[in-house]
């Protein structure tokens, strides 16, 4: 029976933990060719911008891995903006993965548009 009780508890504890960790939304990606720049920007509320964060992007150009970038703290408590140097051009395909540091992942992707 303690075994039981002790195995319960431990198994509230994990599923409090889990349900305050939660994956980044709302990702927008924009190009821009003439600097080669790709701007980020996510939702990913938190109230410790620093423990509970967007902690990585994985960004692949064409299917290729073309960069990790990694975070020690969000810009703000409600996301994350960056411009990442990521080299492309006119009709590639780029998609990013954003990695939370406690847990969940979001995806999301774009063609880069000619500029005029």
């Amino acid at each position: 029976m303690k075994k039981i009780m002790l195995l319960a508890a431990a198994m509230a504890l994990v599923w409090a933990g889990s349900a305050q960790a939660h994956p980044p939304s709302q990702v927008k990606l924009d190009y821009h060719l003439g600097d080669q720049m790709l701007h980020v920007t996510m939702k990913h509320v938190t109230h410790d911008p620093q423990e509970h964060r967007i902690r990585e992007i994985v960004v692949f150009v064409n299917g290729q891995d073309v960069g990790h970038f990694y975070f020690v703290q969000q810009t703000s408590a409600q996301g994350l903006e960056e411009a990442l140097p990521v080299s492309a051009k006119a009709g590639d395909d780029i998609r990013v993965k954003a990695i939370c540091s406690k847990a969940g992942v979001a995806e999301a992707g774009m063609t880069v548009p000619s500029e005029e």
